[in-house]
């Protein structure tokens, strides 16, 4: 009887050992890299009511080589699948790792439990994959979990916000001549907003062809215009015409007016171009004459004849100028243009 209670004591003591043991023993592979799973996706299963899922499975070097040095500890890969964002399920995965252990092809692995999981084509699934092992004692272990992989349901694009209609001012047609109108369409940089929409056959006035000037200047120079501090003029407050006076493109007709209202000659117009394109006296090679030379005033002469040889300003017929004559706003606008595409 003593015999038979020391042997039951002896082998209580092994089982416990064996029980400490086990439960203190870690598996090599429970520190080691989680699976690499990607591409899940679902698939008719026959006999099933329910979809089942594949997915590839990578297999990494740390995992093949743990394989193969422990081959009495079988390592399969398992999973968990959430449906609809509701709790995760156990799920059987085929892959039994060890019999792929000498290779790193890409395993495809498959979800079997369908029945359970009812996975229709709508639900968004949730699926993670993780080591787990049997060793010969029947002790099993979990590893590190791999990262969550989705399969969403064909989410609707988002319904696209109506385009807010944007009503664009239709540009305007200039008010012109018939035989302005192919060199206006090419003078938008000198045409300031105040002759956008006016008739451009009238006649141009000295405040707004310093509009037209400064315009000019601000296309040869690439810089933008500022208008004088102090107003020297009584009779206008107009920034274009500050502007003016500031660049020396103007003196004005006096010390304090500017006769804005005052129709611009054409002697007039080459000065105030000549003055746009350089303060200093300009180089030319002089024209030949102009019948009515006697005609333009001796401060505008220079002007009038640069203007003449680049082929801005030409004459009005039988060789001569008219420099007392008024210019139309079409025509100032065309020489203006025709100075900055000249002398840029």
């Amino acid at each position: 009887m003593k015999k038979l209670v020391s042997l039951f004591l002896v082998a209580t003591l092994c089982i416990m050992s064996l029980s400490v043991f086990a439960a203190e023993t870690k598996s090599p592979m429970e520190d080691g890299d989680a699976p690499l799973v990607s591409n899940l996706e679902t698939y008719k299963v026959d006999g099933k009511s329910g979809l089942g899922l594949k997915f590839k499975f990578d297999m990494t070097m740390q995992t093949m080589f743990t394989c193969m040095e422990y081959p009495d500890e079988r390592v399969y890969l398992a999973g968990r699948v959430s449906v609809n964002g509701g709790e995760w399920q156990e799920v059987v995965l085929l892959a039994d790792v060890n019999t792929n252990a000498s290779t790193l092809t890409p395993l495809n692995g498959k979800v079997i439990a369908t029945d359970a999981l009812n996975i229709k084509e709508s639900d968004k699934i949730e699926f993670y994959a993780y080591f787990h092992g049997e060793d010969v004692s029947n002790w099993t272990w979990e590893g590190k979990h791999s990262e969550v992989i989705s399969l969403g349901a064909k989410e609707e694009a988002p319904a696209q916000q109506e385009t807010p209609v944007v009503n664009t001012p239709v540009k305007a047609e200039l008010i012109c001549s018939d035989w302005a109108k192919e060199e206006l369409a090419k003078a938008e940089a000198v045409i300031p907003e105040s002759l956008k929409t006016a008739d451009l056959t009238k006649n141009i006035t000295r405040a707004e062809f310093a509009a037209v000037a400064v315009k000019a200047y601000e296309a040869l120079k690439g810089t933008k215009a500022q208008p004088v501090a102090t107003n020297p003029f009584k009779d206008t407050n107009d920034a274009e015409v500050l502007k003016a006076f500031n660049i020396g493109i103007t003196t004005g007709t006096s010390e304090t007016t500017f006769e804005p209202s005052a129709l611009l000659n054409r002697e007039q117009a080459a000065t105030m171009l000549t003055r746009a394109y350089s303060k200093d006296k300009v180089n030319y090679e002089k024209p030949a004459t102009f019948a009515d030379d006697a005609q333009i005033d001796d401060w505008a002469k220079d002007s009038v004849y640069f203007m003449a040889s680049k082929g801005i300003i030409n004459g009005v017929g039988e060789n001569k100028f008219a420099p007392d004559e008024s210019c139309s706003r079409e025509q100032a606008i065309i020489i203006a243009a025709r100075m900055v595409a000249n002398l840029k």
